[in-house]
């Protein structure tokens, strides 16, 4: 895309990637590229701009990878901030890595202790019964297995 502020500097081209993403943008007068002329370029208040197809020669001069969502920019304007970074936020894996490492609770100090005591409670009153249903199944399972292996032989 071209901007032209006929009056005053800035004038330049932005490079839009696909109508998504800002990859690049420069000033026609000095060498301004990259998010500074990006800046100067969004705030033009008057002049007139037009999307041009640019050639593989145009995109390779202007693309500086900027990689910058072009919804990002507009949710942003008109108080863009100072630097790319700013403007790009953390992405999530920037994020994870910042995070401070906080100290877990362990799995008991999340429980209530009602629930432990409760728990417990019933793991006494039951423990009786438990083996019994074990140990009886237990012997029924061997004693069928017995028979079956006399029956058979």
């Amino acid at each position: 895309m071209r901007i032209v502020n006929e009056s005053l500097f800035p004038s330049g081209d932005i490079y839009i990637f696909r109508g998504t993403y800002v990859e690049g943008a420069r000033l026609e007068k000095g060498n301004i590229k990259g998010y500074d002329a990006l800046r100067s370029l969004l705030e033009v208040r008057e002049g007139t701009y037009q999307y041009i197809e640019a050639g593989p020669e145009v995109q390779a001069a202007l693309n500086q990878n900027l990689h910058v969502k072009i919804g990002m920019l507009i949710n942003a304007l008109p108080d863009l901030p100072d630097t790319i970074e700013g403007l790009r936020g953390q992405n999530t894996l920037d994020r994870i890595r910042a995070r401070p490492e906080e100290p877990q609770p362990s799995e008991e100090s999340l429980i209530y202790p009602e629930t432990v005591q409760q728990v417990q409670d019933f793991e006494k009153k039951s423990m009786a019964w438990r083996a019994l249903v074990f140990w009886g199944f237990f012997f029924l399972l061997s004693a069928a297995i017995g028979v079956g292996f006399l029956v058979w032989h």
